[in-house]
């Protein structure tokens, strides 16, 4: 029977024994396992089921016959740094169990990890981080560490011993020990070569905690010695860095995908360990060159200064394969992007959607792919009861929408650049017009923000500032002081809008700015 068809080994080992595999590399931490999570209080309640004998769950072991999967590089290594030898087996599920567990019995003050530091309290009969330990509970605490540490517990058998009560605490303290040395925990190894196997079997049990996708494997997995992914990865985002435009790995690895024929999908990416080094470096160097050219037409065209601004993934995707042909429609990609963002058409899609837009790029602009064409549903009612939330689809695009406008400060007329509201996210770059109470009259309703979207406008860095002290300053210079007809549809605004505010009939306020907000979202998509 092949490897692939070996059907999982299950198994009980005692802690302790699981405690000397890792110590002699026999079980490892693969790089998708990014980091130890846990706070101390859950470290604290994972020993204290131990303690009393309450199951804990089983750990999943990937045993592996070659160099296929690179070691995690932590901020604390909890498991010992050493070559691997073969063969080897990698966490598949139950990191943060083992790794709390091995880093509390192995902690080691000023190189582990200050969480790991726990203490077991005799008299109470409870864990405790030491940074939380009382004074007067001091001489009734021992380092948990202590406990498979034969020459540390005899010195603290001795001291207990010369306290009042001290046997009644060393018995206490042996039973402790005896409760860990004699915990067993279940293990189930499986033995595949096929990694995307791997991948649907560790999805299917992570259902907490880490979540593996295909591009956190294939930055753990080994490439050949003339190809490091993860190098590449650092430095391609490192050059992109420098336009503005950094990336997701994931967003990138699936650019290199495209480039060299695959779908964004798992199954097609991960084939991509049989590509020769030649190709995958000649692949990321024109990813480098695709993604400033999508960079550029979103700078030209969109106003959008970095990658923050581009709501969805699929977005950068599709424009990058489409720009990958050429004599590309920019008129209808333009278009087709403006849609996407103002509709939400990609929230919560899968990625065989979002593939099936990539693959056909043509399609997709004529309207021919459902869900994501290239037409307007976005409704003033939209616009008058959602607010603007920092780095979703709707409220960036809608900030995007004022970029369009060449907005001047409501205050003092000048021309606001894009940039200083689109290059970096902040709630501050979005003000409000009217207050809480208005926009709650005009809903009829309680709400939580005056930041709905027909209720923004874009201040200039110098509005932001004097708003701080006076958050009423846009309302009331609009009634007292209202500015030019061109400073106002700058904003969105006109008189018949000014006129609502003066009248407090916040409504038909809310009401005309969402239709003027609509009639330019059409325009920039129809």
């Amino acid at each position: 029977m092949t490897s692939e068809l070996l059907p999982p080994t299950p198994g009980v080992e005692h802690l302790t024994t699981i405690f000397r595999r890792i110590s002699k590399g026999d079980i490892r931490i693969p790089a998708f396992q990014r980091r130890l999570v846990w706070d101390e209080a859950q470290v604290a309640s994972l020993l204290e089921s131990v303690y009393r004998g309450f199951p804990i769950g089983s750990a999943l072991l990937w045993m592996v016959r070659g160099p296929i999967l690179r070691d995690a590089e932590l901020d604390y290594p909890i498991f010992p740094r050493s070559e691997p030898y073969f063969p080897t087996s990698y966490i598949l599920d139950g990191m943060q169990r083992l790794s709390s567990l091995y880093g509390v019995f192995n902690y080691l003050q000023d190189t582990s990890d200050p969480r790991l530091n726990m203490w077991f309290n005799l008299h109470s009969k409870t864990f405790i981080h030491r940074d939380v330990m009382e004074l007067f509970d001091q001489p009734f605490c021992i380092p948990v560490r202590s406990l498979l540490n034969p020459r540390e517990l005899l010195e603290i058998q001795g001291r207990l011993l010369s306290a009042a009560d001290g046997a009644l605490y060393v018995d206490r303290l042996l039973e402790l020990q005896a409760r860990f040395q004699e915990y067993m925990i279940p293990i189930v190894t499986i033995t595949r070569d096929n990694v995307g196997d791997v991948v649907e079997i560790f999805e299917r049990v992570n259902t907490s905690g880490t979540k593996l996708d295909t591009v956190d494997f294939m930055r753990a997995v080994t490439w050949s010695s003339e190809f490091d992914l993860n190098g590449q990865l650092d430095e391609l985002n490192a050059s992109l860095d420098e336009h503005d435009f950094a990336l997701d790995e994931q967003t990138l690895i699936k650019l290199i995908g495209l480039e060299l024929g695959k779908e964004p999908l798992a199954d097609a990416l991960l084939s991509l360990r049989g590509e020769s080094a030649q190709s995958l470096t000649g692949a990321v160097l024109r990813v480098r060159d695709g993604v400033i050219r999508v960079a550029k037409l979103l700078l030209d065209r969109l106003s959008v200064f970095s990658s923050d601004f581009v709501p969805y993934e699929g977005q950068i995707l599709v424009l990058y394969k489409a720009l990958m042909q050429p004599g590309a429609d920019l008129n209808s990609l333009v278009k087709w992007y403006w849609a996407v963002g103002f509709n939400e058409a990609l929230r919560g899609k899968p990625d065989h959607y979002v593939a099936r837009a990539v693959r056909s790029v043509d399609d997709l602009l004529s309207g021919k792919v459902r869900g994501v064409e290239p037409r307007l549903d976005l409704r003033e009612i939209d616009l008058i009861e959602r607010r603007f939330i920092q780095g979703r689809a709707l409220s960036v695009t809608v900030a995007g929408l004022f970029a369009q406008q060449n907005p001047r400060s409501l205050l003092t007329g000048q021309t606001i650049e894009p940039g200083t509201f689109m290059y970096e996210p902040a709630t501050s770059s979005m003000q409000h017009i009217c207050l809480l109470p208005d926009v709650e009259d005009a809903l009829g309703q309680k709400t939580t923000s005056a930041k709905v979207f027909a209720n923004l406008f874009i201040p200039s860095v110098d509005d932001r500032t004097a708003m701080q002290w006076n958050d009423k300053l846009a309302k009331s210079h609009l009634v007292e002081q209202t500015p030019a007809e061109d400073v106002l549809a700058s904003q969105f605004l006109n008189t018949a809008a000014v006129n609502y505010l003066r009248e407090h009939n916040y409504r038909a306020f809310l009401e005309e700015r969402a239709r003027l907000m609509l009639s330019a979202a059409a325009n920039l998509v129809n």
